[in-house]
């Protein structure tokens, strides 16, 4: 029998795509998981911002308008 090796790399994309499957097509435990990983990360970034001084991109009214 021959040994099969699989290597995953993690990243944001990857857990943002696995977010996002199971926001549309998962059970009603899977969208709350995906709900609650998507709030907690949204905590993290606020957080970040705050400590690096960083306007939020989408609600900061002196940044140019992409519209």
């Amino acid at each position: 029998m021959k040994k099969v090796e699989l290597q995953f790399e993690w990243n944001w994309k990857a857990q943002m795509l696995s977010i996002i499957k199971l926001l549309e097509m998962g059970d009603y435990e899977g969208k709350k998981y995906a709900r609650e990983e998507l709030l907690a990360l949204a905590e993290k970034l606020d957080a970040y911002n705050e400590a690096h001084d960083i306007p939020s991109g989408i609600f900061n009214t002196n940044s140019p308008s992409t519209v």
